[in-house]
């Protein structure tokens, strides 16, 4: 899933070798790595069955 908002991108995808979803994560200026990361938890919390206590850290 690729995500692409004016505070920059988000990219979430499976892991070719491990049970994860590696998220990868590029902001457009400082303090925007932050907005996006919750605005993908924020989409990914309606699904019990993902950890997603690593967004949390």
């Amino acid at each position: 899933m690729r995500l692409t908002l004016p505070e920059g991108w988000a990219l979430l995808r499976m892991s070719l070798h491990d049970p994860l979803l590696p998220l990868n994560v590029e902001g457009n200026a400082k303090g925007d790595c932050q907005v996006l990361l919750n605005r993908v938890a924020q989409l990914l919390a309606s699904f019990d069955q993902l950890d997603l206590s690593m967004l949390e850290k």
